[in-house]
Formats: C-alpha cells, sequence, structure tokens
C-alpha cells in the first residue's frame, strides 16, 4: 500500500482547488460569451465535461484523502497507539461510512482494543481482588468485625464475589465470618447482652440468611428478650407499687397510724426486701410501736391502780372512814391528777371532813359542857345538895344524851334521894304511914 505524507495531501488540494477554479472561469466565460443555440449547447456540452471532471477530481481526492486516512490509522496502529488509530478510524468513517478497507482495519483495531481492554480489566480485578483479600486478612488480624455492616469484612468479601463470583478464599472467609458471628452471638448471650447478640446473629444472617445455627440462636435470644421484657413490665409494676407502700407507710408514720405504717412496710418489703430506706422506717416504726404499747401498758396499770384507789376511797367514805378515803383519792390524784372522778370525791371527801371536824369540834365542846357539869353535878352530891347535882346532871343529859358518867350519876343521885326520903319517912309519925310518898322532883332544862 502507497504511503502519502501530510504535505503531499496539502499540495494535491491545492492543485484540485486551482483547477476548479480554472474550470470555472471557463464556465462563466462561455455561459456569458453568446446566446446562439449552437453556442448554448457547446456550454452545455463543455458544463457537463466540467462537472465529469470536477467529480472525477473529487473523487480522486477523496480516495486520496481516505488512502492517506488509513496510512495514518496503521501507522498508529503499528506504534501499537489504538486510541489514536480508533480515532482516526472514526474521522474517516465521517466521510466515507461504507469503506471496506476502512472498516476492515476498524476491525482489526477493534479486536485489538477489546482484547487490550478485557486484559486490561482483567488485571485490574485480579489486582483488586488481590487487593480486597489483603485487606480481609488484615480485618481478621486486627478483628475488626464491626457492626453495623459498613466498610467491614463482610462488605469486602462482596465485593470480591462481585469482582470474581468464583473465588474460593472470599466464600471460605464469608463461611469463616457467619461461625464468627454466631460465635459472638452465643457468647453476648450468655453475657445477658440480648441486644448485642441479636445484632451479630442478625450480621450472620445478613451473610448467609440461611444459617441454621443462627436460627435457632435468634430463637433463643428472642425468648429470653421476651421474658427479659416480661420480667421488666413485672418490675416496674413492683416499683410503681412499691412506691406507693412507701409513701403510703410514710403518711401513716408521720399520722401516728403506726399498725397501718407496719403493714404497708411489710408489704413493701415483699417486693425489696433488702431496700434500706424501707428497712429503716420499719425499725422507727416498730420501735415507736413498743413505746406505745408501753405507754398503754402504764396506763392500764395506772388506770387500775386508780380503779383500786377509787374503790377504797368509795368504801371508805361510804363507811365513814373520811381521812383514809381522802389518803386514798390523793394516792389516786399522784397517778392522774386531770381524773375528774377523782377530782370529785376528792372535793366531796373535804367537805365531808370539814363538817366531821365541825362536829367533832362541836362534840368536844359539848363534852366539856358536860364533864364541867358533870363535876360539879359529883360536887354537890358529895355536899348532900343531891336535887342541885340532878340539876347539873339533867343539863349535862341535855347537852350529851347518852353521856355514860352523867346517866351513872343520876342514877346514883336519884337512889340516894330515894334513899333519904325512905329514911325521912320512917321518922315521920305513924299518922302519916299511909300517906303516899313523895315523887322526886326531876328538874328539867335551865
Amino acid at each position: 500500500m502507497k504511503k502519502h505524507t501530510d504535505k503531499d495531501a496539502a499540495l494535491l488540494a491545492l492543485k484540485s482547488v486551482g483547477a476548479l477554479l480554472i474550470l470555472g472561469g471557463g464556465i462563466w466565460f462561455f455561459m456569458s460569451s453568446g446566446g446562439d443555440e449552437q453556442t448554448q449547447s457547446e456550454a452545455d456540452n463543455r458544463w457537463k465535461e466540467l462537472q465529469y471532471l470536477a467529480a472525477a477530481m473529487h473523487e480522486q481526492q477523496q480516495r486520496q484523502r481516505m488512502e492517506q486516512i488509513i496510512n495514518q490509522a496503521q501507522q498508529h496502529l503499528d506504534k501499537d497507539d489504538i486510541q489514536k488509530s480508533r480515532t482516526v478510524i472514526v474521522e474517516g468513517l465521517k466521510l466515507e461510512p461504507g469503506h471496506p478497507q476502512l472498516l476492515e482495519l476498524r476491525n482489526t483495531v477493534e479486536e485489538i482494543f477489546t482484547r487490550r481492554q478485557k486484559m486490561q480489566a482483567l488485571d485490574e480485578r485480579q489486582h483488586q481482588v488481590a487487593k480486597l483479600l489483603t485487606q480481609a486478612e488484615q480485618y481478621w488480624s486486627t478483628k475488626r468485625k464491626s457492626i453495623p455492616l459498613e466498610n467491614n469484612i463482610h462488605e469486602i468479601y462482596q465485593q470480591i464475589l462481585a469482582l470474581e463470583p468464583g473465588n474460593l478464599q472470599a466464600k471460605s472467609g464469608l463461611v469463616r465470618l457467619v461461625s464468627s458471628f454466631e460465635q459472638a452471638a452465643q457468647q453476648r448471650l450468655q453475657a445477658g447482652a440480648m441486644k448485642e447478640s441479636m445484632n451479630f446473629i442478625d450480621a450472620g444472617l445478613a451473610v448467609d440468611p440461611n444459617h441454621a445455627g443462627l436460627h435457632e440462636l435468634r430463637s433463643i435470644v428472642e425468648e429470653s428478650q421476651a421474658k427479659l421484657a416480661r420480667k421488666k413490665t413485672r418490675e416496674k409494676s413492683n416499683h410503681k407499687k412499691f412506691q406507693k407502700f412507701l409513701a403510703e407507710a410514710k403518711r401513716s408514720q408521720a399520722s401516728g397510724a403506726l399498725e397501718q405504717s407496719l403493714t404497708q412496710i411489710k408489704q413493701g418489703l415483699r417486693i425489696y426486701p433488702h431496700h434500706t430506706e424501707l428497712l429503716n422506717l420499719r425499725e422507727k416504726v416498730q420501735t415507736a410501736l413498743a413505746q406505745n404499747k408501753q405507754q398503754i401498758l402504764n396506763i392500764e396499770s395506772r388506770q387500775k391502780n386508780i380503779a383500786a384507789l377509787l374503790a377504797k376511797a368509795v368504801q371508805s367514805r361510804d363507811s365513814g372512814a373520811l381521812e383514809e378515803g381522802l389518803s386514798h383519792v390523793i394516792k389516786a390524784l399522784q397517778i392522774d391528777p386531770q381524773h375528774s372522778v377523782l377530782q370529785g370525791i376528792h372535793a366531796d371527801l373535804k367537805v365531808r371532813l370539814a363538817e366531821q371536824k365541825r362536829q367533832v369540834e362541836a362534840e368536844q365542846r359539848r363534852l366539856q359542857e358536860a364533864d364541867i357539869l358533870l363535876s360539879r353535878a359529883e360536887q354537890h352530891k358529895h355536899q348532900g345538895a343531891l336535887t342541885n347535882s340532878l340539876d347539873y346532871i339533867e343539863r349535862g343529859l341535855q347537852i350529851s344524851p347518852n353521856h355514860s358518867r352523867l346517866l351513872e350519876l343520876q342514877e346514883e343521885v336519884l337512889a340516894q334521894q330515894r334513899q333519904e326520903e325512905h329514911e325521912m319517912n320512917k321518922r315521920d309519925t305513924p299518922s302519916k304511914a299511909t300517906d303516899k310518898p313523895k315523887r322526886p322532883r326531876v328538874f328539867g332544862t335551865f
């Protein structure tokens, strides 16, 4: 194949343009020189010849241009510059789309280009796979199996299999990864970290959706989570009840309802047996209850003592032993100074004792007066003034009707008086013996 340089092509183009200009000028000359039919016919013929000649020149120029393009494409191909060769061929096909030689050259170039692209893609893919496998090993060595699966080893294996679906290292790595997730999920389950365990299970199933071990483990975790949820619900309910019992126990204690407070404390301790605040509150309430119980016992004992002393006081009062009754009342009032019944009896006994004292004093005065009259009566008796003696005796008996000595003396004086009258009657004349003796005169009050 003949090769042309760019300079030759430029000269050829200039010659073609010059020829066309000359032809164009000749045509213009003939067309403007005359108007008869022969001349017009000759002009038409010359014009046709000119057109033919121009077409031939254009065709020759086109062939030369295509040869030039083919030569350029071949030169680039020979230099292994496929891309430039493809570019030149594309430009040539724009000028003559069906050029067989150019089409053949294009097929050759495209075949080479495609083969090289495939080889390049294969090399790049192999390089990328090798790089990803290296990253995967680095992840395994540093145990960077994070969750969620962003930029982690699972994604790396997916990228490898996307580039090379049959890569055994990636497939083996995924199996290893799933086993690692299963082991991690089992460890989290045993540690009670249900959420973390479920995260590892989900991560494993994202790698292998049909993994039986992970599905079984998932069922166990879900059941554990359900139990934990129920437990939390119970604990929440129990805590709410506990807070209620604690608040009620405090209110009951503050209001003095200690037994009710203790009952509420026991209800709270059934929920939280070792709750410090509730235990301290129970100790306080129990101490207060013990103190109250002792106070009640003391009150009951005092009430019993008061009742006994009150009964004795009433009995003493009714029997007239006012001082003794007052002593019992004073002892009872020392136990309960505000006892209204004791206060009433105490006041009554005071009044009675005052009256009794007054009566005793009056009796003592009467007895003194009676003793004076008794003394005088005895004097008059010794003096033989029996009438006067009886007069004093009568006066003394008016003051103290039951005075034993006055009564006894009265009998003595009367007997003596009767004796004297009897003796006097004996000394009287017999004529008076039939007279009835005179009854001794007894004096009344003076």
